[in-house]
């Protein structure tokens, strides 16, 4: 079967699954220290759910201090997103595993993903020691690695 060359996308769902932080690692810090020193981490899966015709993924980001191994600042955000049409964009191997037909869909997806994350970061962090702090712009296959540093 062939790739579609024209695909609608719709963003069905936003869920904060986890977040927590713990201030206490950067209060004795300013601003441009931490931001020195900042480490950031994500992990990264994507879920298919042919039944619904909906692909999640799940990303999640840490910040750590590099002089400092233990997370302060963890979020797992997950985003929804119906797709058609869906039989073309998702398929399944002889072996039975799914799969999305193109890399850019995917890429597509991670990055809104990640910059709806972006957001969501910028606004938890409001009020706190890490106020203005911005994930970085990133190429959206970096998320595609289990453990990646932005």
């Amino acid at each position: 079967m062939s790739k579609p060359k024209q695909y609608n996308l719709r963003l069905s769902k936003i869920n904060v699954l986890d977040y927590s932080y713990n201030e206490k690692h950067v209060a004795n810090r300013d601003f441009d220290g931490i931001i020195k020193n900042l480490l950031i981490d994500t992990k990264t899966t994507i879920d298919i759910d042919e039944d619904k015709k909906i692909i999640k993924i799940k990303l999640k980001i840490e910040f750590r201090l590099k002089d400092l191994l233990e997370v302060f600042f963890e979020i797992l955000v997950e985003t929804s997103f119906e797709l058609s049409p869906f039989d073309q964009i998702v398929q399944k191997n002889d072996s039975g595993n799914i799969f999305i037909t193109d890399d850019s869909i995917t890429n597509t997806l991670l990055g809104l993903s990640f910059s709806t994350a972006r957001g969501i970061v910028f606004e938890r962090l409001r009020g706190s020691m890490l106020q203005g702090v911005l994930l970085p712009v990133i190429d959206p296959k970096m998320l595609l690695s289990n453990n990646s540093n932005v």
